[in-house]
């Protein structure tokens, strides 16, 4: 496993590669940088955390502008199955993963994710601030917290750990909002 439980770790890594690329195919290729940060000030910034939770759980936490059109490809360095819900509090993003599952997220929809490949193409909107909460969750994790319910098909396969490349855009609730606003 990748992620350990380094709690207490004052600095800790973030699992996350990636690739950023403009219309005009130049991209953090052209300037030696694994990102996802830093860009150059002509295209944006970026400020991406991790913070571990233990048991291959973790928060991620995004805030950024971009001035331009930028296609990020990312990849979430985790070896097990991982779900992963992306609340926006601000901007909007169009997420893929194997360029067929898009979702647009907003504030007012959020994305949940269970990849089977860890890759996805992330486009956010030009001159908006994008800000950003993501929760990543373990199958055992998700098994322990719903713990005898009945769960819906995708699900259960999840916490029995399986991936299958889900994708599913559903509304944020208002207290949704609040408590991933209060997290972090």
């Amino acid at each position: 496993m990748i992620l350990d439980d380094a709690m207490n770790d004052p600095r800790p890594s973030v699992p996350f590669a990636a690739r950023w690329e403009l219309e005009n195919g130049f991209g953090s290729a052209e300037i030696g940088s694994d990102g996802p940060v830093p860009l150059p000030s002509h295209v944006g910034h970026e400020q991406l955390g991790y913070q571990p939770l233990g048991g291959g759980n973790g928060l991620f936490d995004y805030q950024g502008v971009l001035h331009c059109p930028v296609i990020v490809k990312g990849t979430v360095l985790y070896d097990q199955p991982y779900l992963l819900l992306r609340i926006l509090l601000e901007g909007r993003d169009k997420v893929s993963i194997r360029g067929r599952e898009v979702l647009y997220e907003s504030p007012d929809n959020y994305g949940l994710y269970i990849p089977a490949e860890p890759t996805c193409q992330i486009e956010n909107q030009p001159h908006e601030l994008n800000n950003l909460v993501a929760p990543m969750l373990s199958s055992e994790c998700l098994r322990l917290m719903l713990d005898g319910q009945k769960l819906p098909p995708m699900i259960q396969r999840f916490v029995d750990g399986h991936a299958d490349n889900v994708a599913i855009l559903s509304k944020t609730t208002p207290t949704m909002r609040r408590i991933a606003a209060e997290i972090r």
